[in-house]
């Protein structure tokens, strides 16, 4: 079993913490300031990612030839701009989910017609 390092554990908390509705201004500067060591911010960061792969209707899985972007409503890669997104590297696919998950979640219907590139 792998013991998790402090700042692992804090960027946990921390991104827990953020994650709630409502945040008070010394609570803001608190976690600006943490994060300005360089050990919690690549903490932060690999918390952000793992979430980012897992969670939201656009998840990262690796494939044969690197990363696919799948949607799970359809269990089948996402499409952008009519091309399927697999096949990238692992930093493209998380990125590319980020966009997607962002807006689907600013605009929770997302089930646009297809000329509008994503399914």
């Amino acid at each position: 079993m792998t013991r998790k390092s402090a700042a692992s554990l804090q960027a946990a908390a921390w991104f827990a913490r953020l994650s709630q509705t409502s945040l008070t201004t010394p609570e803001l500067r608190g976690f600006s300031a943490w994060r300005r060591a360089p050990r919690n911010r690549a903490a932060y960061a690999a918390i952000e990612s793992e979430w980012e792969r897992t969670r939201g209707r656009f998840k990262v899985r690796p494939d044969a030839l690197g990363f696919t972007v799948f949607d799970s409503r359809i269990d089948e890669p996402a499409t952008f701009a009519k091309a399927s997104i697999a096949g990238v590297d692992e930093q493209d696919a998380v990125d590319i989910a980020r966009l997607l998950n962002r807006r689907s979640l600013a605009s929770p219907r997302l089930e646009r017609p297809a000329s509008d590139g994503v399914r």
